[in-house]
């Protein structure tokens, strides 16, 4: 499972363990871009606490030698905003790193962060309407002026 994975991917970024670091994004973006409406809290709330964005997002602010890295990195970002983690996203710089990367030299860079911007700011606009309606529909608290 996906969860257990997360962490040792984490170590990985931050250079603290050797393994598979594009066979650990790749699971990562896949299990990401394959979840459905049901399991999207759950994958969020795993990749949150893993830990796994910061070293990533760390990472990809560096620069890479490896290209095919840098799109499974880019591509579990476009990925994480879609499926309900917007604002972990924001909360981890991924916005700067995205907006830096839109003119990047090659195409597939660029697509990449055009896609997460998009995705980044289309659901966390979404989060932010769906958080008004419901404080919109509270009850008043007693003895509160309407």
């Amino acid at each position: 499972m996906l969860v257990g994975t997360l962490a040792p991917l984490a170590a990985q970024l931050r250079g603290e363990a050797e393994g598979d670091l594009r066979g650990g994004l790749a699971e990562l973006a896949e299990a990401l871009s394959a979840c459905d409406a049901d399991g999207e809290e759950e994958l969020c709330r795993a990749v949150d606490e893993s830990g796994v964005l910061a070293p990533l997002i760390a990472r990809l602010e560096r620069g890479l030698s490896d290209e095919h890295v840098l799109y499974l990195g880019l591509s579990a970002l476009v990925n994480l905003a879609d499926v309900g983690g917007a604002e972990l996203c924001l909360r981890h710089g991924a916005f700067q790193l995205l907006l830096s990367l839109v003119d990047a030299p090659d195409a597939n860079t660029r697509y990449y962060a055009s896609a997460g911007l998009q995705n980044v700011r289309a659901r966390a606009r979404a989060h932010t309407r769906e958080a008004a309606a419901r404080t919109a529909r509270r009850p008043a608290p007693r003895g509160a002026r309407t």
